[in-house]
């Protein structure tokens, strides 16, 4: 029975060490994936919470833009109601010249004709004063009047 024994006993012994070995080498690998699964959850996990941080990041900037959209808006309705203004002012500044313009001619032109009236009663005043019958009527009525004197 010994031979029979080293044909059989010692083979199979030899197959379960083998059979050791390849368990406790799956055990291994197993472990080894294991670990990897853990990193490779663990990377996700930081990806996906990196990612919903940019998302984060990217929705206060998208409102920052929408903010600044608006107020860009408002100020652009502002600047053309300035505008506005500005073009309104101008256009009564310059109706407002025309008619001072037009007011100084005219009072240039009523100045001339009083300077002329002035000149043409002046004339016929000195004129009047040579006159003898017109010089004995204006003493007459200064000494009447002396408030009527100094012409």
């Amino acid at each position: 029975m010994n031979w029979l024994s080293k044909l059989t006993v010692t083979p199979l012994l030899w197959a379960c060490g083998l059979l050791l070995v390849a368990v406790a080498g799956l055990g291994v690998r197993v472990h080894m994936l294991g670990a990897t699964a853990d990193a490779a959850e663990a990377a996700t996990e930081a990806a996906a919470a990196r990612a919903a941080q940019h998302v984060a990041e990217r929705d206060a900037w998208k409102h920052a833009a929408q903010a600044s959209a608006s107020a860009a808006g408002k100020w652009e309705a502002a600047f053309r109601n300035v505008q506005q203004l500005l073009r309104d002012s101008q256009a009564e500044a310059r109706r407002l010249d025309e008619a001072g313009q037009a007011a100084l001619s005219a009072a240039r032109e009523r100045e001339a004709e009083a300077n002329r009236a002035l000149a043409s009663w002046t004339q016929r005043y000195a004129d009047q004063v040579r006159v003898g019958d017109c010089a004995a009527a204006l003493n007459a009525v200064q000494q009447a009047c002396p408030a009527f004197g100094g012409y």
